[in-house]
């Protein structure tokens, strides 16, 4: 998996639905088992810019606008708009859990799915969202923890952690890390007509890009991320563009009613994950 994923053009529904598929594969990205970051509560606004030079690339921009309450580990909500084109389209897209089931609704589709909750480390504070790129809340007690989760994905993995800025109204940390995405490719020989000893397949390995995540290290949350693939023509960028820390939340957030006519398809599996941390970033493969 690149990690520059490009989420589905079609819908954020699908999108959503999409990602939380391949959450138990996220969970397993990192085998981190310290405590985690600050507990608390907390309401996000975020952009999702992806940028896709290929051109294989069915968009060349996309842009997801995400809201995200979270209550506990057990209670939490996002929903997401799409733009793929020009403007952004209200699809009303969500997914949630209230403690006993999770729930998935595609506007698209009018379509709903419920699978039990998500198996989670017990030291997580959150639930992560289903990206390959992190935001939010890091499941990390401390950017040093941060920092070497992202080295124990590869010998390869380059962390530096320095300089500060400033982004919403918080002092933040600068962590850089190479690379993004990691590829592989075998190439085989067919059999020749002379009966010659066929080669053997020959495998290899290419990677690149570079990230940068800024870290508010108090709350161990981040607030923006950028990725920039470099050779594989992808760009992302996360920007949290609104944070509250002490929200107030009504349970009909957390309460799924069904939408008028929305049918019911079956989950999956989705539920079912591993027990590992979810980072996003170095060299996704």
């Amino acid at each position: 998996m690149n990690a520059c994923h490009r989420l589905s053009p079609h819908s954020a529904g699908a999108a959503l639905l999409a990602l939380v598929a391949n959450l138990g594969l996220l969970l397993a990205a990192c085998t981190s088992s310290s405590a985690s970051g600050p507990a608390g509560s907390f309401y996000l606004e975020a952009t999702i810019t992806v940028i896709d030079d290929r051109d294989s690339a069915p968009y060349a921009e996309t842009k997801t606008r995400v809201k995200w309450w979270s209550e506990s580990v057990e209670r939490w909500r996002w929903e997401l708009e799409q733009d793929a084109v020009e403007t952004f389209e209200e699809v009303d897209s969500f997914s949630l859990s209230d403690g006993e089931a999770v729930w998935f609704y595609d506007a698209a589709e009018n379509s709903y799915q419920r699978t039990v909750p998500f198996e989670l480390p017990a030291e997580f504070t959150a639930m992560p969202f289903p990206s390959v790129v992190l935001f939010g809340p890091a499941n990390h007690p401390s950017l040093d923890d941060l920092a070497g989760d992202f080295l124990s994905r590869g010998e390869d993995v380059e962390v530096f952690v320095g300089g500060t800025d400033t982004y919403l109204d918080a002092a933040t940390t600068l962590l850089d890390y190479r690379p993004t995405w990691r590829e592989r490719s075998v190439t085989a020989t067919a059999p020749n007509a002379n009966g010659d000893p066929t080669p053997e397949p020959v495998e290899t390995t290419s990677s690149g890009g570079v990230g940068r995540m800024w870290v508010d290290e108090d709350r161990m949350f981040v607030l923006r991320h950028e990725i920039d693939g470099q050779s594989n023509r992808q760009y992302v960028l996360v920007e949290v563009t609104f944070v509250d820390y002490e929200p107030a939340f009504d349970d009909e957030l957390f309460t799924f009613e069904p939408p008028e006519g929305a049918n019911e398809t079956p989950a999956g599996g989705a539920g079912s994950s591993g027990g590992a941390r979810s980072s996003g970033g170095a060299g996704g493969s």
